[in-house]
């Protein structure tokens, strides 16, 4: 028998409604204020997509306000049209609908889904958005030393972490170590995709491995995921666009913020405090409805990842949806006796495509690992990580500005 996945969202209301106070973003002193709010948010990659631009208050001129409604609606369109392709392009499965509309198109689109259907050695084309995902895909890979890995989607559809949102109920309904160990093995190549663009016509391609696994008798041939990094990518973009909005239109895209899903999000500046700061509160991983900790920020990007996102216990242990590449199992199952395990880790600052990459791999490697990797590779970002060890839970972070909120206590029910 099958359950529902357990989880729930690192963001805990919508942040086009921040004065809640309860999300990952939540700012200090709403109330009070009368600047307009201009407000957009839509469904991408089965997450929320969210922008929110405030009126700077100091601009009284007449019919200011309007002007700056009719820019963001060109923005809000803007993104949505970026966001609706890479929602297409990051598909790992489709509808009935969607099938048709691949087949009747002439436009390289559903990229990720194209590779998927390959077999193996075969080239794709494929449009620039999922080549430039793709690059970044293996340079994080390489950095990572294989602990950020996209290709690792058939061990994450053998422990239930799949589109039907249904888990194991017991250790029978499990994968072998034989299913995990050929699965992880074709992962394990996912350094060997080509990518490549063509000089003369300006195609981009990619060319799948030619590795194959043999599990019951089917034989595999590597399947990827980008999901992983495509909200962080998105939110890069969607940044990037409100700064060329706010240079064309000096000022009116100062104070506002876009968030995707419930882990990736950008900051510009909040209009209600002198220095122009955010306070950004971080979701208690263990305490349902709490945040753990804040601090305060503006200009940046941030990311997030957690081991109580999606998840489920079957004997005591625990088993969430982040899979450790290198064992092929999700993070922490069967290690409490190899030292402390990550029990969330939020990056902030660079990029967003790429901390979300690295927590992903932060949340594999374990505490120690994570945190020498941290400081060795990483000075530039300020980070925030949780650890666990012995159900002794400890944090770690170089944030000046942090402080706690309520304690980390207890087990994921």
């Amino acid at each position: 028998m099958l359950k529902k996945i357990k989880g729930r969202s690192a963001l805990l209301c919508s942040l086009a409604a921040v004065c809640a106070g309860a999300c990952v973003l939540s700012v200090a002193g709403c109330s009070g204020t009368n600047a307009q709010t201009y407000n957009s948010s839509s469904l991408y990659m089965d997450a929320a997509a969210s922008l929110s631009v405030t009126v700077d208050p100091s601009r009284t001129e007449e019919g200011y306000a309007d002007k700056v409604r009719g820019e963001f609606d060109e923005l809000v369109a803007e993104s949505n049209e970026i966001l609706g392709t890479l929602d297409k392009d990051l598909s790992t499965s489709l509808t009935s609908s969607e099938l048709a509309d691949l087949e009747s198109t002439e436009d390289v689109t559903y990229c990720v889904y194209r590779f998927n259907q390959a077999d193996p050695g075969d080239s794709v084309q494929i449009d620039y958005y999922t080549y430039d995902l793709l690059r970044i895909a293996l340079e994080m890979y390489e950095k990572t030393d294989g602990y950020y890995n996209p290709a690792v989607y058939y061990n994450v559809i053998a422990y239930g972490f799949g589109e039907d949102g249904t888990y194991p109920e017991k250790a029978g309904d499990l994968p072998t170590e034989a299913e995990i160990e050929a699965y992880t093995d074709l992962a394990g190549h996912f350094g060997d995709v080509e990518i490549r663009k063509d000089e003369e016509t300006g195609a981009y391609y990619a060319t799948k491995p030619e590795n194959t696994a043999t599990v019951d008798g089917a034989t595999l041939a590597m399947k990827i995921d980008l999901g992983g990094i495509g909200k962080g990518y998105a939110t890069d973009i969607v940044s990037s666009l409100i700064d060329e909005y706010n240079a064309r239109y000096p000022g009116d895209f100062k104070y506002g913020y876009f968030t995707f899903g419930s882990s990736s999000l950008a900051v510009k500046e909040y209009y209600g405090t002198d220095d122009g700061l955010y306070t950004i509160s971080l979701t208690n991983p263990r305490v349902y409805g709490k945040n753990y900790a804040q601090f305060k920020g503006k200009n940046f990007v941030l990311s997030t990842s957690g081991d109580y996102e999606q998840y489920y216990r079957i004997d005591d242990v625990l088993y969430c949806h982040i899979i450790n590449p290198k064992t092929g199992s999700p993070i922490n199952t069967g290690s409490d006796d190899t030292g402390s395990s990550v029990v969330t880790v939020t990056l902030a600052g660079g990029l967003a495509v790429e901390d979300d990459a690295y927590t992903t791999a932060l949340m594999a490697m374990g505490g120690e690992q994570a945190l020498a990797y941290i400081n060795e590779n990483l000075p530039d970002l300020e980070y925030v990580m949780v650890t666990c060890s012995g159900g002794k839970y400890e944090t770690e972070t170089n944030m000046d500005s942090l402080r706690t909120v309520s304690r980390i206590k207890g087990e994921l029910e």
